[in-house]
C-alpha cells in the first residue's frame, strides 16, 4: 500500500512549553493528507489551527506534491476554509463525528 511507505511528518503548537496543538500529514496515492487536527478547546479561535494548516501544506508543497486533502469535522471547517481547502463532497456521518466532508487545498 503506498500509504504504508511514506513518512508521515507531525506538527505541534507550543505555549509555555505546553502542546496546545497538533497535527500531522503523509504522501498518499491521491495526495498529501492533513490528518488529526486537533487544538485545545482554550486556545482556540487564536488561529493556532490554520497555523498548523499552513505547516502540513507547506510539508506537502516539499514533498512535491500537487494537492493536500483532509476529512474535516463540520465545527472545524472555517479553519480549513480560510486557509484554503475547498470541499469536495457533502457532509456526512462517520463513527467518531456527527459531520465531516472530504475537502482539497491545490497547490
Amino acid at each position: 500500500m503506498y500509504n504504508s511507505s511514506t513518512l508521515s511528518s507531525f506538527f505541534g503548537y507550543n505555549i509555555n512549553d505546553i502542546i496546545v496543538g497538533v497535527n500531522s500529514g503523509h504522501g498518499t496515492d491521491n495526495g498529501y493528507r492533513s490528518r488529526g487536527l486537533w487544538v485545545n478547546p482554550e486556545y482556540r479561535g487564536l488561529g493556532i489551527g490554520q497555523q498548523l494548516l499552513l505547516a502540513t501544506i507547506k510539508q506537502a508543497v516539499n514533498e512535491n506534491y500537487n494537492m493536500i486533502w483532509s476529512l474535516p469535522r463540520y465545527t472545524s471547517w472555517n479553519t480549513y476554509k480560510n486557509v484554503g481547502f475547498e470541499l469536495a463532497s457533502d457532509w456526512f456521518k462517520t463513527e467518531t463525528s456527527d459531520q465531516n466532508a472530504f475537502c482539497i487545498h491545490r497547490l
